[in-house]
């Protein structure tokens, strides 16, 4: 599902529900919870480093570090070539 929000500057975010899953027992999988998500400022398919861009593609939780009790980041596994220019630590707070 996407919302659309109007902000007073006249620029739209997108907020989208990001479901997180777990395997369970038997080997199935359940949803464990939502998430708001959103999109960058000029929309979706980052080319390089700053275009305000999300990555689109399947990626995987490289890294995960935060603060106990107070806030968590989890990094995404966009450009694992590590090329410059491309685009790198790209966080999923929460």
């Amino acid at each position: 599902m996407i919302k659309v929000f109007r902000t007073i500057l006249l620029l739209f975010l997108l907020v989208v529900t990001v479901p997180a899953n777990a395997k369970n027992s038997d080997g199935t999988w359940q949803q464990i919870m939502t998430t708001p998500g959103f999109i960058g400022k000029n929309g979706l398919g980052k080319t390089k480093e700053g275009d305000g861009m999300t990555p689109v593609g399947t990626f995987h939780f490289d890294k995960a570090f935060g603060v106990y009790h107070y806030q968590y980041c989890l990094n995404i596994s966009y450009n694992d070539a590590k090329i410059p220019g491309v685009g790198s630590a790209i966080f999923v707070s929460l």
